[in-house]
C-alpha cells in the first residue's frame, strides 16, 4: 500500500516533476506511469522537457528534475544551470541503466562499440561526486529468474530505504561516489568490468541528500516493480522527488 508522506490535499496547485527529454534519452513515457501514479498522489506531476532551452527554462518553478539514461552529454551551460537548481534547494534524480545503450558505427557505417549512457550522465553527474560505472552488476549464485537480476538487501538507513528489507535491480550499473552507499551490492555479485566482487554501489544520496543517483530504471517499470519491495522503493523515491 502506498503511503504518502506528503498527502495531496496539502497542495493546491500540483507542482511540476521535470524529466528531461532533450538529451536522446533512451526510455519512454509509459516506463513512468508507476512513479507517476505515485507523484500523482503526492500532488505533483511530471512534465517532460523536449530541448535543453525548455529544460532551463522549467527549472525556474520545478519541485526535481530526473534524468533518466540520456543518449546525449550535458554542456557547461545546462551543468552550471542543474547546480544552481540543486543549490536552490530544488531535488535531482540521476538513473543509468546498462540496458539502454546506443550503438556506434565508423565513417563505413560499420559497428563500432556500444555507447553507454554513462558517459553522458557523468558529464553532469561528476558535479556531485558521483561517477557511473559503464558496467553492468551480475551474480551466478543467488539471483531472481537471470543472473543479471541481482538481489539487494544492504542497504543503509534513512528515508528513501525505509520498509526496505530486499529489492531486485536488473542489470544494474555500479556507482563511485565518495558519499557512502544508500544501497549496495554485496557477496558474489560482480562488475563485468572489473569482475570485483562485494560493496559495489548501485544507489548513493549526494549533495547533502538532494542528488539521487540509481543504477538500474527497470525496477521501477511494470511489472518488475512487483518484485520484493521494489514497489516500495519506488515510494520512496516519490517522497524524495516530492521534497
Amino acid at each position: 500500500t502506498d503511503r504518502p508522506a506528503l498527502p495531496s490535499d496539502t497542495a493546491q496547485m500540483p507542482e511540476a516533476i521535470v524529466v528531461d527529454r532533450a538529451h536522446d534519452n533512451r526510455f519512454t513515457t509509459a516506463e513512468l506511469n508507476v512513479l507517476q501514479a505515485r507523484l500523482a498522489a503526492r500532488g505533483r506531476q511530471l512534465e517532460l522537457a523536449e530541448d535543453a532551452q525548455d529544460l532551463v527554462g522549467r527549472l525556474r518553478y520545478a519541485q526535481a528534475l530526473a534524468i533518466i539514461s540520456p543518449g546525449v552529454s550535458f554542456t557547461a551551460t545546462e551543468v552550471q544551470a542543474i547546480q544552481t537548481f540543486v543549490d536552490k534547494g530544488g531535488r535531482l534524480l540521476l538513473v543509468g541503466d546498462p540496458t539502454r545503450y546506443g550503438i556506434l558505427t565508423d565513417d563505413y557505417g560499420d559497428y563500432a562499440g556500444l555507447d553507454s549512457d554513462a558517459t553522458h550522465l557523468n558529464s553532469l553527474a561528476a558535479r556531485f561526486d558521483l561517477i557511473f560505472q559503464a558496467d553492468y552488476l551480475y551474480n551466478t549464485v543467488e539471483y531472481e529468474g537471470n543472473y543479471r537480476n541481482i538481489r539487494l538487501t544492504e542497504m543503509a538507513d534513512g528515508p528513501l530505504t525505509g520498509g526496505l528489507e530486499q529489492v531486485v535491480f536488473y542489470a544494474a550499473h555500479s556507482l563511485i561516489s565518495g558519499q557512502p552507499a544508500l544501497i549496495a551490492a554485496g557477496g558474489d555479485t560482480r562488475s563485468s568490468s572489473s569482475e570485483r566482487a562485494g560493496d559495489l554501489p548501485v544507489a548513493v544520496l549526494a549533495a547533502d541528500g538532494a542528488v539521487l543517483a540509481l543504477g538500474d530504471l527497470t525496477f521501477m517499470t511494470e511489472p518488475y516493480n512487483t518484485v520484493y519491495n521494489n514497489d516500495r522503493l519506488v515510494s520512496n523515491i516519490a517522497d524524495f522527488l516530492s521534497g
